[in-house]
C-alpha cells in the first residue's frame, strides 16, 4: 500500500467535520433577524414581532456554536491519538458521512425554521366532559412560553383549602387566558395576585385569591365552574373577566356547531412520542403545508366565515351576523349575576380591551358599551379598562406595547396598571363586605 493511500481515510473525516463547520458558520451568517423577516413578509404578510427575533437570534447563535464544535472536532482528529486511530478505519469515515448527510440538513432546516413554525405542546391541560377541558392538577409544564405550575386544585396559583380561615376575605377570578397570566412567568404577576397586595395594604388585613382563569373560557365555562367547584370557596367576592372574544371563539366549538374540540385540548400532549414530534419545527411546517395543499380551499373559506366572527368584525359591525352569539353569551352572564345573588355574593364585571382599540377607543367601544348596558340592567357594577388605559397611555406617552404582549394578552406592566384601578374601584364602591 502506498503511504498516500494510508493517510487518505484519516483525512477524509477531518474535511468532511471541517467541511460541515464551514456549512453551519455559512449558515449562521445568512439566518439573520433582517432576511428572516423579508421570508415572514413573503410568507405570512408580516414581519417578525419581538419574540420571534429573539427566537432568531438564539438559532443564529446555536449555529455559530455548533459551527465551533465541529471545527474542534476537525482539529481534534490530528491531535488526539485515539480519535485518529479510528477514523483511519474507512466504515468508521463511512458512517460519518451517513450521520453527516442526515445531521446537518434536518439540524440546519430544524433551526432556520423554528422561529417561525414552532408550536410546543404542553401537559397542563385535561379533557372535561362538561367544561370541554380544565386545568390538569398538580402539572408544571411550558405554556406561551414560560413554565407554568398548576396546584392540586386544577389552578394557578397557592393552593387553598375550601373551608375559610375567620377574618379572611376571599376574591374569586372567573377568566380566561388574560386572568390566568398568559405569558407571564410568575402568578404573583397577574392582575388578581397583584389586587390582593394592592387591598391588603388598605382595610384589608389578610386577602386570599382563587384565580380560576383557565385558557379559551368563556361565560359558559365560567359558570360551569362558578356552580361545581367556585362556590366551595366561600367568595366573599367574585369578579367575572369579560374579552371580546368571549362573544365569538364558543362558535368555533363542536358543540356550539363548530368543528373543534379547543386550541387547548388541540395543544395538549396525547403520548410521548407526540411530546417529541410536537417540538419539531420542521414537522409542524410540514403539517401547515399539507394542509394547505390538500385544504387549500377549505382553508379559505373557514378564513372568511371567521373574519365574519372575529373581535375586529365585533367592533366594527356589532349585531351583524352574531346576534345569536350576543345572546348566547349575555345569557351566560346573566347565569353567573343569578348564582352570586342567590348566594349575596356580590359580583364585579371587569371589561378588557384588545390592543386594537387604543387606535380610537371611542369609535371602537360599542362591544363594550352592549355589556355594561347589560351589567347596569341586572344591577352588576363594572370596570370598563379601555377609557382608564387609555387615559394612562396619554397621560405618560407611551405606546400601547408597553401594557400588552400581543394584541390581548396584558403585559406585567399593564397587568400592574389594571390591579391598581380594579382595586381602586372595590375600596370606592366598598364591594368586600
Amino acid at each position: 500500500m502506498k503511504p498516500e493511500e494510508k493517510k487518505r481515510p484519516g483525512n477524509v473525516p477531518r474535511l468532511l467535520l471541517f467541511g460541515t463547520g464551514i456549512l453551519f458558520l455559512l449558515s449562521a451568517l445568512v439566518f439573520n433577524e433582517f432576511l428572516m423577516s423579508l421570508i415572514a413578509r413573503i410568507l405570512r404578510g408580516n414581519g417578525l414581532n419581538p419574540v420571534e427575533v429573539g427566537k432568531v437570534r438564539g438559532s443564529q447563535l446555536t449555529l455559530f456554536i455548533i459551527a465551533i464544535i465541529f471545527f474542534a472536532f476537525s482539529t481534534g482528529i490530528e491531535k488526539i491519538r485515539p480519535l485518529k486511530t479510528l477514523f483511519r478505519h474507512r466504515l468508521a469515515a463511512n458512517l460519518l458521512l451517513s450521520f453527516l448527510t442526515l445531521f446537518t440538513p434536518i439540524t440546519i432546516l430544524e433551526l432556520t425554521l423554528r422561529p417561525l413554525y414552532h408550536k410546543q405542546k404542553t401537559t397542563i391541560y385535561i379533557e372535561d366532559d362538561d367544561l370541554g377541558w380544565r386545568l390538569k392538577p398538580n402539572s408544571r409544564d411550558v405554556w406561551g412560553g414560560v413554565r407554568v405550575e398548576i396546584n392540586g386544585k386544577g389552578l394557578r396559583g397557592p393552593e387553598l383549602a375550601y373551608v375559610k380561615k375567620p377574618g379572611v376575605k376571599r376574591i374569586l377570578y372567573l377568566g380566561d387566558s388574560v386572568t390566568f397570566g398568559y405569558r407571564l412567568k410568575h402568578d404573583a404577576e397577574t392582575y388578581p395576585h397583584l389586587i390582593e397586595k394592592r387591598l391588603e395594604q388598605g382595610r384589608w388585613p389578610e386577602i386570599e385569591t382563587i384565580n380560576a382563569g383557565v385558557g379559551g373560557y368563556s361565560p359558559w365555562q365560567e359558570h360551569l365552574y362558578l356552580v361545581r367547584e367556585g362556590m366551595k370557596y366561600e367568595p366573599d367576592l367574585v369578579t367575572v373577566s369579560f374579552i371580546l372574544n368571549d362573544v365569538t371563539e364558543k362558535l368555533e366549538l363542536s358543540r356550539f356547531g363548530g368543528s373543534g374540540r379547543g386550541f387547548q385540548l388541540t395543544m395538549q400532549v396525547a403520548s410521548k412520542l407526540d411530546r417529541f414530534l410536537s417540538r419539531s419545527a420542521i414537522l409542524y411546517f410540514v403539517k401547515k403545508l399539507r394542509a394547505r395543499i390538500r385544504f387549500g380551499r377549505d382553508v379559505q373559506e373557514g378564513a372568511a366565515r371567521q373574519e365574519i366572527l372575529n373581535v375586529e368584525t365585533l367592533v366594527a359591525k356589532p349585531g351583524d351576523q352574531i346576534d345569536e352569539a350576543w345572546k348566547m353569551t349575555l345569557l351566560n352572564l346573566e347565569n353567573i349575576y343569578s348564582t352570586c345573588k342567590a348566594a349575596d355574593i356580590p359580583v364585579l364585571l371587569i371589561i378588557f380591551p384588545y390592543a386594537f382599540q387604543f387606535e380610537d377607543p371611542a369609535a371602537m367601544s360599542r362591544p363594550q358599551e352592549i355589556v355594561k348596558e347589560h351589567a347596569s340592567k341586572n344591577g352588576i357594577p363594572y370596570v370598563d379598562l379601555l377609557p382608564h388605559l387609555s387615559t394612562l397611555l396619554e397621560a405618560e406617552d407611551k405606546p400601547t406595547s408597553t401594557l400588552f404582549l400581543d394584541a390581548n394578552h396584558p403585559s406585567f406592566e399593564g397587568n400592574r396598571a389594571i390591579s391598581e384601578i380594579v382595586a381602586g374601584f372595590i375600596e370606592e364602591k366598598k364591594l368586600l363586605r
